[in-house]
């Protein structure tokens, strides 16, 4: 009888071991998705600074461009004496 009840503690002894282990392999686990999930906060912020920018930039050179051909399309108007001034 003893060895029968000793036989059921050592087997939950046993379970209790590998639960332990498995909480502290899960916890391993959640450390790195933290800071895994940290660094792509900080990436997703740079690229959301760098498509901003970029779309800035973009704008920009669309603004020059049509300032540049309304100018161009004026002056030759302006030549062939299509728009008097």
């Amino acid at each position: 009888m003893a060895d029968k009840v000793q036989k059921e503690v050592d087997a939950v002894k046993n379970q209790m071991r590998d639960n332990i282990d498995i909480i502290l392999t899960n916890t391993v686990e959640m450390s790195d998705l933290s800071a895994k999930g940290a660094s792509l906060r900080i990436d997703a912020k740079t690229f959301q600074k760098n498509a901003t920018a970029l779309h800035k930039q973009i704008w920009y050179r669309r603004f020059k461009l049509r300032i540049i051909c309304t100018s161009i399309t004026v002056t030759i108007m302006i030549t062939l004496g299509i728009i008097y001034l």
